[in-house]
């Protein structure tokens, strides 16, 4: 088996930055009522905005996965923090 020379520190690290990131997504629904009441729109309205995010997010894994194949996964990584 092969040593590596990642820091696992460094693993950890970017794995709670991902979830962060990721969390700030899935909190969305904690912001719908204060949106609705302060601006005076409709539920619908600011939900949709969740719609739109996760179906970007599913679409972008069939870019995300061509690209990979292309350039390899840690480009890929490199490029989307830099984003």
């Amino acid at each position: 088996m092969k040593k590596s020379n990642v820091n696992p520190w460094l693993v950890v690290l970017g794995t709670v930055i991902v979830q962060m990131g990721l969390g700030t997504i899935y909190t969305w629904s904690l912001f719908n009522q204060p949106l609705v009441s302060k601006y005076g729109w409709s539920l619908n309205a600011v939900a949709i905005t969740f719609s739109i995010t996760s179906l970007s997010l599913a679409f972008s894994t069939l870019f995300a996965s061509k690209l990979q194949e292309k350039w390899g996964l840690r480009k890929l990584i490199m490029i989307a923090g830099l984003a």
